[in-house]
């Protein structure tokens, strides 16, 4: 009697250690439930350059009382635009040097076109000026204009400079003048640099960004160390600790991707706009 007494106590322990062991350990972490990341549309900005045939005028002497400015040029750009119901263009001092460096350019080549010999072209000019964009417009003009006003009612004539002055969606203007030697003669050479700025797209936060990629490492060195110690006895409230803290994390990981995807849907939308 006694011995049957002792055999089923002994039972009733191994029942309990067996009931506590299997329990203690149900918590499981999820697996593969982690929700994908979004990507930018592109790796690269769109880069869109529109740029009508230029302007050629049938070179003829200057006069000595013809002149053309920068501030003139503009001036009168964005008076055509308010004719027309359009906001004025800021002017940004960043396409002005892109502007300057591309009318150097063509006095020093003896070239008047949008893409130089070596492949230069606006958007070329305007990325080295530090200007990065969603979409930029270039004019030309070459000839002996009597003034500035002149000079852009010769461009609104042309349907194609026409709708670079008017495009709803530029928001800044860089512009550059210059008279020199041109194909032997003195000449008036003119760009206009139409842009919008990358900046107008608010990227994705790229702090935000490696911190999800900080927290899908930790997760899987988590998920690494569970799955060895999974069927380990001895270390059941260790075990059952990082079962919780790998829950706590993925919710993390989680919601940041989340918040992260909803800015790249932002992004997308934007940069969409101006493909």
């Amino acid at each position: 009697m006694v011995f049957l007494l002792k055999f089923l106590f002994a039972l009733f322990i191994v029942a309990t250690a067996v009931v506590f062991y299997f329990g203690a350990q149900s918590p499981e972490f999820p697996a593969n439930d982690v929700p994908p990341i979004s990507e930018i549309i592109s790796e690269e900005m769109p880069r869109n350059v529109i740029s009508p045939p230029p302007l050629r005028r049938e070179i003829s002497s200057p006069s000595p009382a013809s002149t053309l400015t920068r501030f003139g040029v503009i001036f009168q750009t964005n008076s055509q635009r308010a004719e027309n119901g359009l906001l004025p263009l800021s002017e940004n001092a960043l396409l002005n040097s892109a502007a300057a460096a591309k009318l150097q350019d063509m006095f020093f080549g003896q070239y008047f076109a949008h893409v130089a010999a070596d492949g230069t072209d606006a958007a070329k000019f305007a990325s080295e000026a530090g200007f990065e964009f969603l979409i930029i417009g270039e004019n030309l003009a070459l000839g002996n204009f009597e003034n500035d006003a002149a000079l852009v009612q010769v461009w609104m004539d042309s349907p194609g400079h026409r709708a670079n002055i008017l495009h709803p969606k530029y928001l800044g203007i860089g512009a550059a003048v210059g008279r020199g030697m041109f194909e032997g003669r003195q000449t008036w050479l003119a760009v206009q640099i139409f842009g919008v700025s990358a900046a107008v797209c608010s990227q994705p936060d790229a702090v935000l960004r490696q911190t999800i990629e900080n927290l899908e490492i930790e997760l899987k060195m988590l998920e690494n160390e569970l799955n060895k110690r999974r069927g380990d006895s001895r270390n059941v409230n260790e075990y059952n600790e990082l079962v919780s803290q790998y829950n706590l994390i993925l919710e993390n990981l989680r919601e940041q991707i989340r918040v992260y995807n909803s800015q790249v849907g932002v992004f997308n939308s934007c940069v969409g706009e101006f493909r």
